[in-house]
């Protein structure tokens, strides 16, 4: 089943990328190819196992001309068939620390590169959702804001449009690029695009003993980039599901009942909550009927 603890295993050593469903999964992996050449760094696409990869969905290939010339020909920086080298050999510990140094100037050009990738990408293909994150119905008016990384965001889209119906200023942060960590495009997207956002509800798919990786991660930038910004930041929340959980709307909903409880309040009692599949949450007046799509709201969650 699904869990996002593999990626938290690797969550400091690799370029990740994460897909929320099929399509994109197959747009990372032919961009990864890219960024990893370019980046000279292992990068890996991340997609949900049983939602994406036990699912059927319509895909947009491209022919094997189009790949080619897009990933291009690999031209390796070392070549030991016509090279004598020798790596992995044991490292002094004065040479360990100029080693890491190296690494962290390499990390800091990433970004770009990936940012490269998507763009020349949407160039033949059409789709540019965006190279670090993309989002959905956040404005200068919204309130609270979902921030997820996967294939949850397809289910959390359709809830918003129902919370929206009914007058909830909700939207979705949707991740892309997890390592390295966005950390300056989403609290700017956060703090100076939408001033009037009280809280963040932030899920991981993870049930470890720690806050989930999302939640510390982000939490940990809006704190430390917090001196660049006049004013109050949101407050947090960490939801947790794992163990292949794909929660339903009326878990959603009381999702949604908790932010609101929270800006009413002005604090957070809770910052980490596990999500329950069994359980239905809060109560909450959201009419999931009458609207488009109305067959998709019959108990079934979409991805």
């Amino acid at each position: 089943w699904n869990s996002d603890s593999d990626r938290v295993r690797a969550r400091d050593f690799l370029v990740q990328l994460v897909a929320e469903n099929h399509q994109q999964a197959y747009d990372l992996t032919l961009q990864a190819f890219r960024i990893a050449e370019a980046a000279q760094w292992m990068t890996v696409v991340n997609s949900a196992g049983f939602f994406i990869s036990h699912s059927a969905d319509q895909v947009r290939l491209h022919t094997d001309a189009e790949v080619a010339a897009f990933v291009g020909k690999f031209t390796p920086e070392l070549d030991p068939f016509n090279q004598s080298i020798s790596k992995g050999g044991l490292t002094s510990p004065i040479a360990f620390p100029l080693q890491r140094a190296q690494n962290l100037a390499a990390w800091a050009d990433i970004p770009a590169i990936v940012q490269a990738a998507h763009d020349d990408f949407a160039k033949i293909s059409g789709r540019a959702p965006g190279a670090f994150f993309n989002t959905y119905g956040v404005d200068d008016q919204t309130r609270f804001a979902f921030v997820n990384y996967g294939f949850l965001s397809g289910t959390l889209r359709k809830f918003i449009d129902a919370a929206r119906l009914e007058g909830i200023p909700v939207g979705l942060i949707s991740g892309t690029m997890l390592r390295p960590f966005p950390e300056r495009n989403l609290v700017d997207l956060i703090r100076r695009q939408s001033p009037k956002l009280q809280v963040l509800g932030i899920f991981d798919g993870t049930l470890d003993t720690t806050p989930g990786m999302v939640y510390t991660d982000l939490t940990s930038a809006l704190y430390k980039l917090d001196r660049d910004y006049s004013g109050r930041g949101p407050l947090a929340m960490n939801f947790r599901y794992d163990g292949g959980q794909n929660p339903s709307y009326s878990v959603l909903a009381g999702v949604l009942q908790r932010l609101i409880e929270a800006a009413k309040a002005g604090k957070v009692e809770s910052p980490i909550q596990q999500l329950d599949r069994n359980s239905a949450g809060p109560a909450m007046a959201l009419d999931f009927t009458g609207r488009p799509g109305e067959a998709a709201f019959s108990g079934q969650t979409i991805v």
